[in-house]
């Protein structure tokens, strides 16, 4: 899911979807163990036909060992955005074409 564009137009990966009650993001980190990358986030309200950005993390380079921690980032920017719609998503896309791990924890309402 790489996508170089902040505006959205690229290739990104839905990760969490709301709801007709509400869903509230309670924490967000992402974690890789490779090259450095950079991590995108956007928001739709319309089902993914358009998305925001909202905020980007960057990935610092780590090759995980038992000695050598991969890389881990929290994304505090997201935590109490609240997702008020089935139609409400929050997606994210790497900079470069390279798997990483977005965990996202929510709360229905």
């Amino acid at each position: 899911e790489a996508s170089t564009a902040s505006d959205g137009t690229g290739t990104t990966k839905e990760r969490v979807a709301g709801t007709a009650a509400g869903r509230r993001i309670r924490r967000v980190a992402v974690s890789r163990s490779a090259a450095a990358n950079r991590v995108h986030f956007y928001i739709s309200i319309d089902n993914g036909t358009t998305r925001r950005f909202l905020t980007d993390v960057l990935l610092p380079a780590a090759t995980a060992s038992a000695t050598v921690r991969h890389s881990y980032v929290e994304v505090p920017e997201l935590v109490g955005i609240i997702l008020t719609g089935t139609g409400h998503r929050l997606y994210a896309a790497t900079h470069i074409g390279q798997d990483v791990n977005v965990d996202c924890e929510y709360a229905d309402l």
